[in-house]
């Protein structure tokens, strides 16, 4: 993600690497969902005590991360075989690399 550059990534690498999971079986997605819960937990804490951001921020942060994390691990159990870049298109933002845009 840091590697893209891209301004309002964020989101669109959190559905993709759910959406991705989510493909592979229950249990991918279950793993998803266990990492990313994990991962956000650990921002919070960062967000608040490292870098110092609000809570609010930080709270706000984190409820739209684990909104994408969510919908990419839906769409990507709704959608076994099709790549992400199809399916996630709306979260795509502008700008960003083709390398980032297509798995397969």
């Amino acid at each position: 993600m840091k590697d893209a550059d891209t301004k309002k990534a964020d989101k669109y690498f959190h559905a993709k690497a759910n959406y991705e999971a989510a493909q592979q079986c229950i249990v991918g997605s279950t793993v998803a969902k266990i990492i990313s819960d994990l991962r956000e937990w650990n921002d919070g804490y960062r967000n608040i005590h490292e870098k110092g951001y609000t809570r609010e921020f930080s709270e706000k942060d984190i409820l739209e991360d684990q909104k994408a994390n969510n919908e990419g691990r839906e769409l990507g159990r709704k959608y076994p075989t099709k790549p992400p870049y199809e399916v996630l298109e709306h979260l795509k933002p502008n700008g960003l690399p083709k390398r980032y845009q297509k798995r397969w």
